[in-house]
């Protein structure tokens, strides 16, 4: 596994563990709460990591060069 790998797999791991506390204020009582926004970026972001990696080792060029016309 490669650390973009891993990385996803912890950030997708954080997401589902914070999703059932994003919720939790009761009365005077406040529990844990997360920022899901944050960590799902998070995701996106190792997501598109992995992606970009996958894409390498297949040979293909995932970001496509630009092309200047004058």
């Amino acid at each position: 596994m490669s650390f973009a790998t891993d990385m996803l797999a912890k950030a997708q791991t954080a997401y589902s563990d914070a999703l059932p506390l994003h919720v939790s204020q009761m009365r005077d009582r406040r529990g844990q709460t997360h920022d899901i926004d944050a960590l799902r970026r998070q995701v996106e972001y190792w997501q598109q990591q992995v992606d970009i990696e996958t894409a390498k080792a297949s040979g293909n060029n995932p970001r496509k060069p630009f092309q200047v016309v004058l």
